[in-house]
């Protein structure tokens, strides 16, 4: 019964190392979400996007009015009182005694100290103001910054779709060189047989030791071969998992693709004019541009003066001769009279950096219908070009065959049977080169076209006959 239960925890345990040894094959879309998530990068672009909402927000905020609350609570080292008529005795003696006498009595509410502030003092006031002319600066410096944040959003997905790009060439060098690591693979163990055969012939005396050699020789050939195939997938899958941004990625990460790559989605003509519309570093320069010319706009409305609806309201506690309440309403101006030379020369630096965006987006719109130009003719000659290596693949077969056939009837010779191996494995990883590199040119394309195509292959396309 010991015995049981041991050989089935043994049992439980090694079924569960061989689970986790087995490796989950991802997609091309997958890998691309995983690199979206994992990437550094994508999170900055994120803050920095989030960052110019807030400072929009800060502007917008100015069209409001500011309200202003102040409030004071003085010592003093004593009452102030102020002496309005001196104490002295008045010496009129020109004038009637009834007349003197009628004054001096007038005066005599006028010789007390009049209160000024008591030690202790309170005041608190409020004041209110209202932007009217500066309105239309808030308005331009809102303008600039909404299109900057446009520009931002662009940065973000222009950085979206170039980790997509390099995620999706990075997954297809990974699944080229598996293949070719296999038909080096295949190529080595044809040629291990062949050399075997051929040493057993040289101990049966039907060939020479030379014959023998040859098939060694190749043999050595296609080990090393297979060996620098292996270290091209090695170094693949490291750059794959560095794109992907994953901590390890092993070399069967990728699920293979058996389809050939499709034929290009527009014409040649429709190509070209899509991307000169559609990429989008044009949006980046055109929000650039018109954020330029709303940030001169703000500057030279400063050179003009700016008027202010004001409010204020003001309290007072032991403070006399003044009201304890008071308010006021009213407008003010200001104006910065020896600022003009540097905000024209501002307003004019940005009309400039407009005009550069205008003229990189011009030669941006030359670039992508010339990058989409290229990209579609070498897609559209891949069909051809796969069809003719297909064909060969097929040839070399035959002809292998055939040599191997001969050679066994004692009628071929051994360097035109290495010489046909060679030919047919040297086909074999041309065609497998350049179906892959098809499938590079389809999402090259697709990367040259812009938004509405997304630089990646695509789980449908798993699916394509």
């Amino acid at each position: 019964m010991r015995t049981i239960s041991v050989s089935i925890l043994l049992l439980l345990f090694y079924s569960l190392l061989g689970a986790q040894n087995q490796t989950e094959e991802y997609t091309v879309s997958e890998l691309v979400n995983m690199a979206l998530h994992n990437r550094p990068l994508l999170k900055s672009s994120s803050g920095a996007e989030q960052k110019s909402e807030h400072l929009r927000k800060a502007v917008r905020s100015a069209y409001g009015p500011t309200v202003v609350a102040d409030a004071e609570l003085m010592l003093f080292n004593d009452d102030y009182n102020m002496q309005v008529v001196s104490d002295d005795p008045l010496n009129l003696p020109h004038i009637d005694p009834d007349i003197r006498d009628a004054i001096v009595e007038g005066l005599q509410t006028l010789i007390k100290p009049l209160p000024v502030r008591d030690q202790f003092v309170f005041h608190a006031g409020v004041t209110v103001m209202q932007p009217l002319t500066r309105i239309y600066t808030i308005y331009q410096q809102d303008k600039a910054l909404e299109h900057l944040s446009v520009h931002t959003k662009t940065r973000r997905i222009i950085l979206k779709r170039a980790i997509t790009y390099n995620v999706t060439l990075a997954a297809l060098a990974v699944l080229e060189a598996e293949e070719l690591v296999k038909i080096a693979g295949n190529s080595v163990s044809s040629l291990k047989a062949i050399a075997i055969k051929t040493r057993s012939l040289v101990s049966a005396g039907s060939v020479g030791e030379f014959v023998a050699l040859e098939a060694e020789s190749a043999l050595a050939i296609a080990t090393a071969e297979a060996e620098k195939a292996k270290n091209i997938h090695a170094v693949a899958s490291a750059v794959l998992a560095r794109t992907v941004g994953a901590k390890a990625l092993t070399i069967s990460t990728v699920k293979p693709i058996t389809a050939d790559p499709p034929a290009p989605p527009l014409s040649l003509v429709q190509s070209s004019e899509y991307a000169a519309t559609h990429f989008p570093e044009l949006k980046m320069f055109q929000s650039t541009r018109t954020s330029s010319q709303h940030k001169a706009k703000a500057i030279r409305s400063n050179m003009f003066p700016h008027i202010n609806l004001v409010a204020h309201y003001d309290f007072r506690k032991n403070i006399y001769l003044v009201p304890e309440n008071e308010f006021s309403v009213g407008l003010n101006a200001s104006w910065e009279l020896l600022s003009w030379g540097r905000r024209y020369h501002l307003a004019k630096a940005a009309e400039s950096s407009g005009k550069i965006s205008e003229l990189n987006r011009d030669e941006a719109i030359s670039l992508a219908k010339t990058g989409a130009y290229t990209a579609w003719l070498q897609l559209n000659s891949t069909p051809s070009q796969i069809a003719s290596l297909k064909s060969a693949v097929a040839a070399a077969e035959a002809s292998f065959k055939a040599h191997q056939a001969r050679f066994d009837a004692g009628e071929g010779v051994m360097t035109e049977l290495i010489l046909a191996h060679n030919r047919l494995q040297t086909t074999k990883a041309l065609a497998t080169q350049t179906r892959y590199q098809g499938w590079r040119n389809f999402v090259t394309l697709k990367m040259k076209l812009g938004n509405g195509y997304s630089p990646m292959i695509d789980n449908s396309d798993y699916n394509r006959k």
